[in-house]
């Protein structure tokens, strides 16, 4: 594997890790209402699964599906406006 590559996957799984414990914080916080099940140690399973998909490929996650999202390279901001119930969220709040 070349570095270029190596440095994707790290970025992605830091990704993820930074992300999820954030939202763990503001949960604590009671600043979401949603119920969440997050992924904090299953991050290379998401990246895994992810990197070897095309562009087109769609995936499909029941449970602990923020990795995924974030995985597949869909936009952080828009997951997070879903999380707080925002119109503009990924799937309208």
């Amino acid at each position: 594997m070349d570095k270029i590559y190596n440095k994707r996957i790290l970025k992605k799984l830091l990704l993820i890790r930074i992300i999820e414990e954030e939202i763990n914080a503001r949960y604590k916080k009671q600043l979401m209402r949603c119920p969440i099940h997050l992924s904090i140690g299953q991050e290379s399973c998401a990246v895994g699964v992810c990197e070897n998909l095309k562009l087109a490929n769609i995936v499909f996650s029941n449970h602990r599906s923020h990795a995924h999202y974030i995985a597949k390279g869909c936009s952080v901001e828009r997951m997070i406006d879903e999380i707080h119930g925002k119109e503009n969220g990924c799937i309208g709040g």
